[in-house]
């Protein structure tokens, strides 16, 4: 490590490593990348708390958390979703019970007891909630439940990020579940709640999702649309913008948005190894 580096990094960080290198290893027949990437979410898994909950930020110099904070926001997000493909990809049951454990503990420690639809952020240890906002990264969650088989509590979930564009015309980076406010208002164009969408319509084939792309599709359009592409906004509640077009508004946001709408799309009738 260069002298200097903080030795501190994300769970998602580390344990969102597995599906891209494990790839590279059987297109090169180096095990040497696959190798390592398990051993990085092996080292993830060990370091859980007795609650089977993930904190947010690992130092990996001390093997300790730095930020013992749980959810399915930002630093933990994709954590989550790797265990899970992780089984599909390779077929490893060991990632699949893994998945299953730090799942059904969100569920119980930190999904709203009340509705169902919020997951608050909460504390590793003693599961108390540290914090009542949610980010635009978090919507990917609902897509990743239908993944998971629970297309129920994956529709409960959506809700919540739907009622959100729906005000807003857009998905603040994060927003406060208490006071019912942005906390920091700009929208970067992120795909996640449009992924969520899509996964949703394909598990039900209800049309809402095909009026919720239809919505967001005149939003990015009428809002966000520039005569070289798209740009950010910089306050979803004046719709103010910023000149700024990430590479996931191609790769991602509008790839699942093309996808939603092309019913006949191969893509949509791979199987799990591809």
């Amino acid at each position: 490590m260069p002298k200097g580096e903080t030795s501190g990094t994300c769970a998602a960080g580390v344990g969102t490593l597995l599906l891209e290198f494990g790839t590279l290893s059987r297109l090169t027949n180096e095990t040497i990348f696959e190798n390592v990437a398990r051993l990085a979410l092996n080292e993830m898994w060990t370091a859980r708390s007795k609650k089977n909950l993930f904190g947010n930020a690992y130092d990996l110099n001390m093997r300790k958390w730095m930020h013992p904070v749980s959810g399915i926001s930002a630093g933990l997000d994709s954590i989550y979703e790797y265990l899970l493909k992780t089984y599909v990809y390779f077929g490893d049951h060991k990632y699949l019970r893994a998945f299953d454990a730090t799942y059904s503990a969100l569920l119980q420690y930190s999904r709203d007891a009340t509705a169902g639809y919020a997951f608050y952020n909460v504390h590793m240890g003693s599961a108390e909630i540290s914090s009542f906002w949610i980010d635009s990264l978090s919507a990917f969650f609902p897509g990743m439940m239908v993944l998971a088989g629970d297309v129920d509590g994956a529709e409960s979930a959506y809700m919540l990020y739907y009622h959100i564009w729906r005000r807003f015309r857009g998905m603040p980076e994060r927003f406060n579940l208490y006071l019912r406010e942005p906390d920091i208002a700009y929208y970067l164009l992120r795909p996640e709640f449009i992924e969520s969408t899509y996964y949703l319509y394909r598990a039900t084939r209800d049309p809402f999702y095909l009026d919720v792309g239809e919505m967001i599709l005149n939003d990015l359009n009428t809002l966000m649309r520039t005569s070289c592409g798209y740009t950010s906004i910089h306050d979803v509640r004046s719709h103010s913008l910023e000149e700024r077009m990430d590479s996931f508004v191609l790769s991602e946001t509008l790839k699942y948005l093309y996808l939603l709408f092309d019913d006949k799309n191969p893509l949509h009738k791979l199987d799990n190894n591809h």
